[in-house]
């Protein structure tokens, strides 16, 4: 019920996507397929323990998530224009830490 999706590793290990209402009622199945891109890449990072800081972990996700994205026919350009907007903002984050 959240305003963003997100995920989880579940008591037994499984790993689960959890799709934000806000994202569902957007009605967009390419922005429910970038979600699912991006929390794929937060679980990757869980899985393999990658040991990188939230914000550079955050920025890998939307570089993955937009170069989705990009492949995307037809791509509605609100989506774009966000995970460009949230990469350039991890980006200055790191690059001022």
């Amino acid at each position: 019920m959240g305003g963003f999706s997100s995920n989880t590793i579940m008591e037994n290990q499984e790993r689960v996507i959890l799709i934000a209402t806000e994202d569902m009622k957007i009605g967009s199945v390419n922005n429910i397929a970038a979600a699912l891109v991006h929390e794929s890449v937060h679980l990757w990072v869980l899985d393999y323990q990658v040991g990188i800081d939230p914000d550079s972990e955050e920025l890998l996700c939307y570089t993955l998530e937009l170069e989705f994205l990009k492949k995307v026919p037809n791509v509605e350009p609100f989506l774009l224009t966000h995970a460009q907007s949230q990469l350039n903002k991890y980006k200055n984050k790191i690059t001022h830490k």
